[in-house]
């Protein structure tokens, strides 16, 4: 209806039917997981919150289910520990749940398992509000324990939680996590120095959770106790969890607990913090905060400063992985490691920080303590949520303040902090409306930040588009109170794959790297690439010093370094390990121990001293000591060392800023005291030092800094007394080597009547030494004795130049001993030259007491000075024994703090009755200038040091602590105090530097894989004992352990890597069936081989996957369980493999184990797997017979060929078809895939072949042996080519019925010998089985390699009397040749059977006979009763020994045989616990000694080749004649003493030459039958071992005068340089792939003129040539060869481009001008000067800002004004906080106090600050200059002189350095680009894409490494290669006969070749010819036909060229 009037009208339907004809959409707004259809699709949640249209409908995340984020339905926590001031303000637990949903949700809080007074109640939560529990707070964790304490909420839809732990003055909030995002891997973090302790807690979140705990490894000392056991650095102990249950760890040291990781084989919730501590300040408070799992962690992050705060926060950033670099925005990137190794900064107040890191980390901001009234705050700890985790959304609560100081009626002032997109900061509602707010951007950012103040109820933020996420904060403050958390994020796991948009098909690789949050599809976020820069490092020179000589005298000079490297460390540090060693006298006094404590360049420092492990007593004391005092520390003399001894009685000591320590061994008339060396200067190599012939012993002790350190000593020979140390039952004497396992704080005493200088220590992670004597006289004919000691430098730190002092006041002399670091060290002194020729040794001279020396030599040397003993006639000479190491002069400081020793009272009985002298060498021109106490030093007689610039003297000074420094600050000098009693003296240097200026040789002895340098060359087990030159060096195997010399240095086996054994980093294995009464899990064990190691477990195929991480120290063994669904079953294939990786190499053991049927296995690496296997198992078995073949690479294919016993039937169904006797399952695996087969007949003997390497699993499901007592067998197969000829059986313990044997042939007409027993013959695939008596020990050889396998006959339970428990158990025994030197296991434990408890063990050994008094078991000495083998040298042994893990090794490193067997009641296992896998044929020829050999070179006929092309013609194929069959057979070889070099692939190069010339030399002198090369591929040459595929063509003769069967065989062999092969394994496959082509020329023509028709063709000229030398005539064809590349060597280097670096000068300046653009705010900033900022001003260019500065007093009102918050963020903030820090003294003045002082820097030199060219800085009495980095201070202390990097390393670059000035660059020569990443590598140009014109137009380029090619693929031919495998099949011995029987190039090698043979080659030349002649008019009349068809042909060669898979076509092909 409608009307219309003038100016009016109206209008309406006047009706209509309302039928619901559409659905009804009825949410207006998503919410993520709401439950909801918001897009009326008729679907919920169906959608990805990821920005990603998962349901392909356009729309993107319009109805999203939640990711894993903080909301959630249930959650688990703990309130950890809380201490407040004010025992009444002990409030509940608070909990607060708020939702985003908009309906009503009910939550529930109960405590489970907490019965005492369990606590439970729900509430309903209304959409938008907050609701809050109080919880008991008896619920609160208390110390380190296993509690119940755990708080279970759970709610109807998801919530957000936040828990309060509150008392008076020490409360915080965490953020809760729900227990779907919850994991199993996390790390701890709290703040320290704590007040009180750090701690963590750990929830159980399901039953059977095994928690690992794995303590971090600090600076400082951590002590964790639990159940009664105390854990330290590094240690990791394991906590059982049910659900509920909740355990916390406390340190009861105040150590520092950050880093600790937390792993679980179920989901746990970790808390952590502290539970009270102050943060840089002294108000204190409670910190905690639910750790995030390291899943959840990212790589970007925003900070915020906290409000209202001028103090900075602190941060602390901890890695998820190691080598993680971390960018913080504006400063430079550092690195940042896991546990301990993490970073920390303060940033200041007003900075917003952008975080950037290359791998996952936390970050973790606290705030810091109140400082006044006008700052309220308190500590708290806030997680900051990375970037990818940011959320949408946040509701919540603002805590309740306690009361605090202001009382109940005050609150927390409430700041709410957001970091934004800036494009997004306008779309934020808060509480209902559009946030206004005011945002700073933050730096190299579009992100933005603020924080405004929100008051104290329930509140919610969000933004309007659901894909913009943010981060929020939160945080309160009130009087000595806070709190601080984020109010939410998202915990999903970054580790998997980013989302991929199904919904998008591209056909282009798209690669992101963008590490910000998912912003809206409008928003683009921009990031600034961060390029990570090498820090620079300073070098400090090592030259010796200028000699001048002139034919009359010799004057040599010796400079001291002008600047300190502060980089290098010295005797002052913050961790120190002391030993007293031993001290005994006739009277004893019982002295306490003394410890002295100094400092000198610090206000303050506090000192803990303690003893970590010794407990009787234990000593734990502390004190603070200021500067340039001395603070003593004593405690009592039972932590003296007594003997030789090994105990814990290593003494700690930790301080919080440097300090020097020394310590005092006293007794009355025996006394010495030492300098202890900081924990950062000890090393890993030293020599020991004592004085001899001795009164008493001589000695040395040894304390061990971290656990799993192993330590060597080898013992001198001296000429005197022999070494005699007795030690754990045997004597070790004269050149013996005794090798220790030493944990944290374990020491170490030796003691001998024989002098021990020169003993040489050596260890695999850094220790403490100290030596000396028990008591000694100096000489020995006078009466006086006195204890001697100092702590050892080690070998790193020695020099080469010394300077000595004679103690002053004594006539006698002083003894000094010079002992050499290194062999054919040459010393100087006092015009006398002596060598020292070995490494150890020592010069021994007496030096009068009015001589002061200048020593010289041309190695590192320890110079060692000893005060002789008092005279008996002398009353003024007061003396007796001391020892001195004096520092040499490279090492001398600037400025000692020291002191002198209270005297015992001795003779005289006076406390002070020591005469103490300072003993001093400085250069001659700053010698009036040392300020002792800060007073002058005046009245020294100086004496000059001949033949230097220095000048020697000594000062008395009275008892007590001193402090000396030279006036100006780049003086060094050598200071040492000497104190002289009656009968009494001490002596010690009294500080040194301890720059590690020598390599440092860690080993005296070589373990094959032992982790260390062992010859002292930078490189760890850089040879495999293989007979190779693996590391390209000119040696083979320097040292092979072989006894021999065999590199001519003097020294044997010093570094060799141990052969493939069964330890490794990757395993894959499988469980096959078994049958029992209880289906237990299946048990892995794993060892570490010599390295910590942490032991990944994953099913990668199978589901539900199971995955486990754990760590496992050095010693230990750890047991994994597994699913008992994973074992396999039937015959098929299956996905039930398990995945084990570890970060080192590792041993494995796996158990399958029901309940009466149980065997175990060990496992082998696969880099040991092969290709051919047999199978065994023991028949007639009571149930089948199986084996198991595992995938390690996919598309694997396999053959089993059933054997065909002697009796019975063999049957398998498999794939519908049952296969018997003989018959051949052939089948296809891939990685992970398990194929089982199981038969009723005996498997033994059926063969396993595959195309790659597998690992295969044999035995039976469970079967009786003999009696009737069954169990399962298993051993993991080893591959054929590693089995052996030569074995030791030893019978099965406490048995009587004898085992039985099963041996195993490879290869037809096996012999076996059995000694005592007989012989047998065997065949291939074939088995004898043998019993052999319980009593009998046999050796067992064969003439071709066989298995041999014993089996544990059943127990006989049917007979009541039958006192044997047993089961069946199998064994594959290891050939002598397998036998390894160490191994480390673990036994395995009882299923339970009959009996219940558990397996007796016993470990069976057989060793050579000469070599069995040096095996260790356990860390001791191993001398059990030994049987001998009959008819060897072996002899052997069966030991019962504990359930648990053990570890034995030979100390010589000779190999031996180690089985465990276990037996309980009806159940056993049995295994060999390791053995090598080597390939025996591949063997190594006895070795000779090269030193002892003359030169015999053989006359060598060689032939140079001239490859001048990269690609020669193939020949073409040709048909065998019936004699002779032309083989081709594709071959691996490697090269020794190769150059190997970049252009060593790059054809026409002299390094590509030497390797053809090697390759032609090495087939011509071993292979008579190879006629030449069919391809040649260079690219896997690699510089440590120089391989090279060939695929030679081999003339075999035929005898069966047939036609060749026309099948492709692949025959894979490897060949060595001795001149074996192996692997001689044959499989058909279709096609042979070529890589590159090298066609053999007519050198295998007629002889004479027909050998110089070839190189005259096309073929001649590119193909390499075969053997020139069988036609003895052809002279003139080699000289076809002569046309060598040339033209293809790389050109020059081209010389980088002049550096303009000088504008670099200048770059320093930049920082200020980042001030100066503040300079505008300067009128607003009045108060911020206060006066001293004023001098700031001048450094910045911003001139007018600076004028205002003295307008500063005005400023105090400032505040008031709403404006002030603006100020603080601009220029007045950064005043302030230097305002603020002056009155805490902390950063005052760094030189001593006094009012003297004159600031040289603020007057100017030639108009520079000082003099100086860049940097002035003021010190008390003096200054120093300092330049900018890549500059050097010139002599005159002032300029400053450019660094040439390139000096150092080539400046690390990988092709040239140029220096500049102040800086470098790096270039690269022709062929390479410099890599834009890191700008020192250098990476191949493509010149092939970048110039397309390279290469003619009827040619193709492709690119090579350094270069390029242009092939011409229109004259190239193909063929087919046929082989002959009838031959191989029935002449197998023919082909490896032929091939060994030439050895040399004689003309006995060519009469290899017959007559009819020389006429078939030329048939097959003229043939050749003719084809090539057809073939090139076909292709001439092709290109005229069709030109548009070879463009073609071109493109499809390079393109298949650049994919990397070309491969020729067929005669068929269409471009054939």
């Amino acid at each position: 209806m409608y009307g219309a009037g003038d100016r009016e009208s109206y209008a309406l339907p006047i009706g209509m039917r309302l039928c619901k004809i559409t659905e009804e959409c009825t949410a207006l707004t998503m919410v993520e997981g709401d439950k909801k259809d918001n897009d009326c699709d008729g679907q919920v949640d169906e959608e990805k919150c990821n920005g990603i249209d998962d349901d392909c409908d356009g729309k993107v995340d319009e109805d999203c289910a939640a990711l894993q984020d903080s909301g959630g339905t249930e959650f688990l926590l703990v309130f950890m520990e809380n201490r407040g001031s004010d025992p009444v303000g002990n409030f509940p637990l608070e909990l607060y749940a708020t939702t985003i949903h908009s309906s009503m949700v009910n939550v529930s809080v109960d405590t489970p398992k907490y019965s005492t007074n369990q606590f439970t109640q729900t509430k309903s939560l209304q959409p938008g509000n907050t609701i809050k529990f109080d919880i008991p707070n008896e619920l609160r964790q208390f110390k380190t324990g296993k509690e119940n304490k755990a708080i279970h909420l759970t709610a109807t839809s998801d919530v957000v939680v936040y828990g309060v732990n509150k008392m008076r003055y020490s409360a915080d909030a965490f953020l809760a996590f729900p227990t779907d995002t919850l994991a199993t891997d996390y790390y701890t973090v709290c703040y320290t120095v704590p007040t009180y302790s750090c701690q963590f807690a750990v929830v159980g979140v399901e039953a059977g959770t095994q928690v690992t705990v794995i303590l971090p490894n600090p600076s400082g000392q951590i002590n964790v106790t639990y159940a009664g056991i105390s854990y330290s650095n590094g240690q990791q102990f394991t906590v059982s969890l049910d659900r509920y249950d909740t355990f916390q760890a406390q340190s009861t040291s105040k150590a520092d607990l950050t880093g600790t990781r937390i792993r679980s084989t179920k989901n746990v919730a970790v808390f952590s913090g502290n539970i009270r501590t102050a943060v840089n300040g002294d108000s204190r408070d409670h910190l905690v905060q639910q750790m995030p799992p390291v899943r959840s962690w990212g790589k970007e992050f925003i900070t915020i400063p906290t409000p209202e705060r001028t103090t900075g926060d602190h941060f602390r950033f901890i890695a998820s992985e190691d080598g993680t670099t971390l960018t913080i925005s504006g400063e430079s990137p550092v690195l940042v490691n896991t546990g301990s190794g993490f970073v920390s900064r303060t940033i200041a107040s007003n900075e917003t920080k952008h975080i950037i890191a290359n791998k996952p980390i936390m970050v973790i901001q606290f705030v810091k303590s109140q400082v006044s009234n006008a700052e309220l705050a308190d500590p708290a700890m806030t997680v900051i949520p990375p970037m990818e985790q940011y959320a949408n959304r946040y509701n919540f609560l603002t805590p309740k303040y306690s009361g605090g100081s202001a009382g109940s009626s005050g609150d927390f002032k409430n700041f709410f902090m957001i970091a934004i997109h800036m494009n997004a900061s306008d779309g934020l509602i808060f509480d209902g409306s559009k946030l206004v707010a005011s945002w700073i951007n933050v730096p190299g950012t579009n992100y933005v930040t603020t924080s405004f103040v929100v008051n104290n109820a329930a509140h919610t933020i969000f933004h309007t588009d659901p894909n913009t996420k943010f981060l929020g904060l939160l945080f309160g403050k009130a009087d000595k109170e806070s709190y601080a958390f984020a109010v939410g994020q998202r915990l999903q796991d970054l580790t998997q794959d980013a989302p991929v948009d199904q919904c998008v098909t591209t056909t282009s690789k798209v690669e992101t790297t963008s590490t910000m949050l998912m912003t809206t599809p409008t928003t683009t976020l921009q990031t600034t690439a961060s390029t990570t820069t090498p820090l620079p490092t300073t070098t400090l020179a090592t030259q010796p010093p200028t000699t001048t000589t002139s034919p009359s005298t010799t004057v040599e000079t010796t400079t001291l370094p002008t600047v300190l490297d502060e980089s290098c460390p010295s005797s002052y540090g913050r961790e120190f390990i002391a030993v007293y060693m031993d001290n005994k006298v006739e009277q004893p006094l019982n002295l306490p121990l003394e410890l002295y404590a100094t400092q000198s360049r610090v206000a303050i420092a506090n000192v803990q001293v303690e003893t970590p492990r010794w407990t009787d007593p234990s000593v734990r004391l502390s004190g603070l000591v200021s500067q340039r005092q001395i603070l003593n520390f004593t405690f009592s003399n039972k932590l003296r060392l007594n003997g030789t001894e090994f105990s814990t009685k290593a003494v700690r000591v930790l301080a919080d800023n440097d300090i020097a320590i020394y310590g005092v061994n006293k007794e009355r008339f025996s006394n010495d005291g030492f300098l202890v060396l900081p924990r950062n200067t000890l090393g890993k190599a030293y020599f020991t030092a004592s004085y001899a012939p001795m009164t008493t012993k001589t000695q040395f002790a040894v304390a061990a800094v971290e656990s799993g350190t192993t330590v060597y000593f080898q013992f001198p020979s001296p000429s005197g007394t022999a070494v005699s140390v007795a030690y754990n039952g045997k004597t070790y004497g004269n050149n013996d080597i005794l090798q220790l396992n030493m944990n944290a704080y374990d020491t170490f005493q030796a003691q001998s009547s024989g002098d021990l200088t020169g003993t040489k220590i050596t260890s695999n992670k850094p220790i403490a030494v100290f030596s000396g004597n028990l008591r000694t006289s100096i000489p020995s004919s006078r009466p006086s004795r006195d204890h001697l000691v100092e702590q050892i430098p080690s070998v790193n730190t020695w020099g080469k130049d010394f300077a000595t002092v004679a103690i002053p006041e004594r006539t006698t002399g002083d003894v000094f001993r010079f002992i050499a670091s290194e062999d054919n060290t040459e010393i100087t002194f006092d015009g006398k030259m002596v060598t020292i020729a070995k490494a150890g040794g020592f010069h021994e001279e007496i030096v009068a007491s009015n001589k002061y020396l200048h020593v010289k030599s041309t190695k590192p040397i320890l110079v060692i000075q000893f005060v002789q003993s008092q005279t008996a006639d002398t009353t003024t000479e007061f003396a007796d024994p001391a020892m001195i190491v004096v520092p040499p002069t490279n090492q001398y400081l600037y400025d000692y703090s020291f002191l002198t020793t209270p005297y015992t009272g001795g003779e005289s009985g006076s406390a002070s009755a020591y005469k103490n002298y300072l003993l001093v060498v400085i250069p001659d021109s700053s010698k009036n200038g040392l300020l002792l106490d800060n007073k002058l030093v005046t009245g020294v007689t100086w004496v000059a040091i001949p033949g230097t610039n220095l000048t020697g003297g000594f000062l008395i000074v009275q008892h007590g602590a001193h402090y000396i420094r030279h006036r100006d600050g780049n003086a060094r000098f050598m200071a040492l105090i000497y104190g002289a009693g009656d009968k009494e003296s001490y002596a010690f240097a009294i500080g040194l530097r301890l720059c590690k200026i020598n390599p440092e040789c860690s080993a005296p002895v070589t373990i094959p894989g032992d982790g260390i340098d062992n010859d002292c060359d930078g490189k760890v087990d850089e040879e495999i004992a293989n007979g190779i030159d693996d590391d390209c060096d000119g040696k083979v195997d320097e040292e092979i352990a072989n006894g021999i010399d065999d590199d001519c240095d003097g020294k044997v086996d010093e570094d060799t890597k141990g052969q493939r054994d069964n330890g490794g980093k990757e395993f894959v294995i499988a469980y096959l069936e078994n049958r029992g009464d209880t289906n237990l899990d299946l048990e892995l064990y794993a060892t570490p081989i010599s390295e910590n190691a942490e032991v990944s477990i994953d099913t990668p195929l199978y589901s539900p996957r199971f995955q486990s991480t754990r760590s496992v120290a050095v010693g230990n063994t750890i047991q994994i369980l597994i699913p008992n669904s994973l074992r396999n079953s039937g015959t098929g294939i299956s996905l039930k493999s398990i995945h084990v990786k570890a970060t080192k190499d590792i041993a494995v053991y796996g158990v399958n184990k029901m309940k009466f049927s149980a065997d175990a296995f060990l496992a082998f690496p696969v880099e040991t797997l092969g290709q051919a296997y047999f199978a065994v198992c023991y028949s007639p078995a009571t149930y089948l017979c199986q084996f198991g073949v595992v995938g390690v690479h996919d598309d694997t294919s396999i053959q089993v060929t059933l054997p065909s016993p002697l009796s019975g039937t063999v049957n398998v169904t498999y794939g519908g078809q049952t296969f018997t006797n003989g018959q051949t399952i052939t089948v296809t695996i891939h990685r992970f895939n398990v194929f089982e087969v199981q038969t009723e007949g005996d498997i033994t003997g059926a063969r396993i072949a595959s195309t790659k390497p597998v690992a295969v699993f044999s035995g039976n499901i469970r079967t009786a042996v003999q009696y009737n007592s069954r169990d399962h067998l298993v051993q993991q197969m080893p591959p054929v080519n590693t089995w052996g000829n030569e074995f030791i059986t030893v019978p099965i313990p406490k048995r009587t019925t004898g085992d039985v044997f099963r041996f195993i042939a490879s290869v037809d007409n096996t012999v076996v010998t059995i000694s005592g027993i007989g012989t047998f013959s065997v065949n291939r695939g074939q088995f004898v089985q043998r019993r052999i008596g319980s009593t009998r020990m046999t050796h067992v050889t064969s003439n071709n390699p066989i298995m041999v396998v014993q089996i544990v006959i059943s127990q006989e339970v049917d007979d009541p009397n039958y006192s044997e428990k047993a089961d069946p158990a199998m064994i594959v025994l290891p050939p002598i040749k397998q036998f390894d030197d160490r191994y480390s296991f673990l036994t395995p434990k009882y299923s339970g059977g009959v009996t219940g408890g558990d397996f007796v063990n016993y470990l069976t050994v057989a060793i050579n006979g000469s070599e069995q008094n040096y095996l260790v078991f356990d860390g001791q000495p191993w001398n059990p009763i030994w049987t001998n083998v009959p008819d060897t040298t072996f002899v052997a042994t069966s030991i019962n020994i504990s359930s648990m893990a053990h570890t034995l090794y030979n100390t010589l490193g000779k190999p031996f045989m180690g089985l465990l067997y276990g037996y309980a009641d009806r159940e056993s296992y049995a295994f060999s616990i390791g053995q090598r896998l080597i390939d025996p044929l591949a063997t190594t020829p006895a070795p000779v000694d090269p030193c002892q050999i003359t030169s015999t070179k053989q006359p060598e006929t060689t032939t140079k080749t001239s490859p001048t092309t990269s690609m020669a013609t193939q020949p073409p194929t040709t048909t065998p004649t019936p004699s002779t069959v032309n083989h081709a057979e594709p071959v691996s070889i490697r090269f020794p003493n190769i150059t190997c070099t970049n252009d060593i692939r790059t054809p026409g190069t002299t390094a590509y030459n030497e390797l053809i010339d090697k390759i032609l030399a090495f087939l011509r002198t071993r292979y008579a039958i190879i006629v030449g090369f069919q391809s040649i591929d260079v690219s896997g040459v690699r510089c440590g071992s120089v391989i090279v595929d060939l695929s030679l063509l081999f003339n075999i003769p035929d005898g069966s005068q047939t036609a060749t069967s026309q099948s492709v065989q692949n025959v894979s062999t490897q060949i060595f340089t001795d001149g074996s092969v192996a692997g001689n394994s044959v499989n058909s496959v279709n096609t042979t792939t070529i890589k590159m082509v090298q066609g053999p020329p007519g050198v295998r023509g007629p002889p004479g003129a027909d050998g110089t028709e070839g190189p005259h063709g096309n073929n001649g000229s590119t193909g390499l040539p075969g053997p020139p030398g069988p036609t003895g005539t052809g002279q003139k064809g080699a000289q076809g060869f002569n046309g060598t590349a040339g033209p293809n060597g790389p050109p020059g280097v081209a010389g980088p481009a002049g550096g303009s670096g000088t504008t670099g000068m200048n770059g320093t300046m930049g920082p200020n001008g980042v001030q100066g653009s503040q300079g505008p705010q300067g009128p607003q900033g009045n108060t911020g000067p206060n006066g001293t900022t004023g001098a700031n001003g001048n450094s910045g260019p911003t001139g007018p800002p600076g004028a205002t500065g003295p307008i500063g007093p005005a400023g105090p009102s400032g505040p008031v004004g709403k404006n002030g918050d603006l100020g603080i963020q601009g220029i007045k903030g950064q005043n302030g906080s230097l305002g603020l820090s002056g009155p805490k003294g902390d950063i005052g003045p760094q030189g001593p106090p006094g009012s003297d002082d004159v600031d040289e820097c603020s007057s100017s030199i030639n108009s520079k600050p000082g003099g100086c060219e860049h940097t002035c800085k003021n010190t008390f009495g003096s200054y120093n200059c300092l330049c900018n980095s890549g500059y050097e201070l010139a002599a005159d202390h002032r300029a400053c002189n450019d660094i040439d990097e390139c000096q150092k390393n080539n400046g690390g670059c990988e092709g040239s350095c140029q220096n500049s000035i102040g800086s470098y660059t790096c270039s690269c020569g022709s062929g390479y680009t410099l890599n834009p990443k890191d700008k020192h590598s250098c990476q191949d140009a493509n010149e092939c894409s970048s110039n397309p014109s390279q290469c003619p137009s009827s040619q193709v380029c492709i690119n090579t490494d350094g270069a390029h090619v242009c092939i011409d693929f229109s004259v190239v031919n193909t063929s087919v290669v046929q082989w002959v495998d009838r031959y191989i099949q029935n002449n197998p011995q023919t082909g490896a006969q032929t091939r060994a029987s030439s050895s040399s190039t004689s003309s006995a090698d060519m009469q290899l070749l017959t007559d009819t043979m020389m006429i078939v080659l030329i048939v097959w030349l003229i043939a050749l010819t003719l084809i090539l002649l057809i073939l090139i008019v076909c292709l001439m009349y092709r290109r005229q036909q069709s030109r548009e068809s070879d463009k073609l042909r071109k493109a499809y060669y390079a393109d298949g060229m650049r994919r990397g898979d070309f491969q020729f076509p067929t005669v068929s092909s269409r471009y054939a």
